[in-house]
């Protein structure tokens, strides 16, 4: 099957997943509206805050503290890692220039309409980028045996924390007008809901069959 082909199929798929959630939602809110309610506190005064959920996961955790504590084996793994690579990424080059290369990625995706001289910017790109990636992580590893101290200088620069719950603070402010109907009309909602998730899979499954035959 191609590539597109395989795209497609696991685009269904997630339509489908969430419509099956969305069915369950909506069973749940028919069948145990008070539950429902209960369980996500949409009818208290400070409805359950998604903001506070994910709290836990914006949490700094320096690993690079942790992998700085053994910096010679650090600098091995990298400066291995970064030959090999490197060996690899001459190989490909000594036996595919860059027309060749392009072809083989126009094979690859032969579903996608691409005119050769793109493909062949891509390919260029890959291989720049592949050894750029190699010669950084021999370099890490250099240091990492030989200067240490420069090492973590540069990694106390370069790892300052940026929050995203911060940064996404003025537009995620709660709202709970949505919170308060659900609560006064759980099975009308539930209803509504079920409904339309019926209809989307119906429509999925009967359009969306050809990705699966």
């Amino acid at each position: 099957m191609s590539g597109t082909s395989e795209v497609m199929r696991l685009f269904v798929v997630l339509l489908i997943v969430g419509n099956v959630l969305a069915l369950v939602v909506g069973l749940s809110l028919l069948i145990v509206p008070r539950k429902i309610v209960k369980l996500f506190s949409l009818n208290s005064v400070h409805p359950l805050s998604m903001r506070h959920v994910t709290k836990t996961l914006e949490i700094p955790r320096n690993s690079e503290k942790v992998m700085l504590r053994y910096p010679r084996t650090l600098g091995i793994a990298l400066l291995a890692g970064g030959v090999f690579v490197l060996i690899k990424w001459t190989v490909f080059v000594s036996a595919l220039d860059v027309k060749a290369g392009g072809q083989t990625l126009m094979r690859l995706y032969a579903d996608v309409r691409w005119p050769a001289p793109l493909w062949e910017s891509i390919w260029l790109a890959v291989l720049i980028l592949v050894l750029l990636g190699a010669l950084f992580a021999m370099l890490v590893g250099a240091l990492a045996l030989v200067r240490v101290e420069t090492l973590k200088s540069l990694s106390s620069l370069t790892s300052r924390w940026v929050s995203t719950r911060q940064a996404a603070k003025p537009v995620s402010r709660p709202y709970y007008g949505i919170d308060r109907f659900v609560a006064t009309h759980p099975q009308a909602l539930g209803g509504v809901i079920t409904l339309l998730s019926v209809y989307t899979l119906i429509m999925i499954l009967w359009f969306g069959g050809k990705f699966f035959a």
